[in-house]
């Protein structure tokens, strides 16, 4: 075998290991793309793709040295397992923001559904459902404080510690993801009660106060006053404590991203 030959199978076999990586590094980002739609849910399905391939093109470099160049020796169904758990690693650390965000979310059909005005319903971008005005406005609030402090961008530094600690075709789905899964869906959910709480409250002794004021008062209408009682106080007090959901939200964000960074 002379220089050239022996040159060409090299190249072919960087060539080879580097469209690995490409693939391997693009699947897991774009598991992460498609957990975290508060971040892609207004961009149409090409320039979602073009974010993919120009972000992956950017870290494959930087992580194309960690891979060893075994990896690229594996059949062909050993590589769509890989790709697989790519895609669902990605999908996890995408999924543990996307969790805090419906769970801030959630806040807003709690309130909706106490007041009586869940039948005032907007379409969402990110999920094509119909859901309150209350739970869509605070979706915006959390993805506004999403890019004001710079979550994207934590996002993103987390997606390539990912890669140094985890590096591509050497990940394995266990217990301890699952944990952080389940883990971060019971904060989602807490967070959602917290940002809820103060309203509901304020709501039950609305409907207390309502209650005596119709025993008191039986000729009122108790049906027509007790809503549009329970809509004021309500609006009131988010006014008032709105600015709680888009310090739950940095708060548990900068802890769930600090525990991303550790797995």
């Amino acid at each position: 075998m002379n220089f050239y030959d022996t040159l060409g199978d090299v190249t072919g076999q960087w060539l080879l290991h580097q469209l690995m990586v490409f693939a391997m590094v693009a699947a897991r980002l774009g598991g992460l793309v498609v957990a975290l739609p508060v971040l892609s849910g207004g961009l149409p399905m090409r320039i979602r793709v073009l974010l993919v391939l120009a972000i992956t093109l950017v870290l494959v470099p930087g992580v194309g040295t960690a891979v060893p160049s075994a990896g690229t020796e594996l059949a062909g169904i050993e590589i769509l397992f890989s790709a697989g758990r790519e895609v669902i690693f990605g999908m996890i650390i995408g999924g543990v923001v996307q969790l805090l965000v419906s769970g801030v979310s959630l806040a807003g059909e709690l309130i909706s559904n106490a007041t009586g005005m869940q039948l005032a319903q907007t379409a969402d971008p990110s999920s094509g459902e119909p859901v309150p005005q209350l739970s869509r406005l605070l979706g915006l609030l959390v993805t506004a404080v999403l890019f004001a402090v710079g979550g994207h961008r934590l996002l993103i530094d987390a997606l390539l510690t990912s890669f140094h600690r985890f590096p591509p075709m050497t990940v394995s789905i266990d217990q301890t993801l699952s944990a952080l899964v389940i883990d971060h869906l019971a904060i989602g959910i807490e967070s959602g009660l917290r940002v809820a709480a103060p309203v509901v409250a304020c709501v039950m002794l609305t409907n207390l106060v309502v209650a005596l004021v119709s025993r008191t008062a039986p000729q009122l209408n108790v049906l027509a006053i007790g809503l549009n009682i329970n809509v004021m106080a309500a609006l009131l007090l988010m006014a008032l404590t709105i600015g709680s959901a888009g310090l739950v939200f940095e708060t548990e964000l900068s802890n769930a991203i600090a525990r991303l960074r550790l797995k």
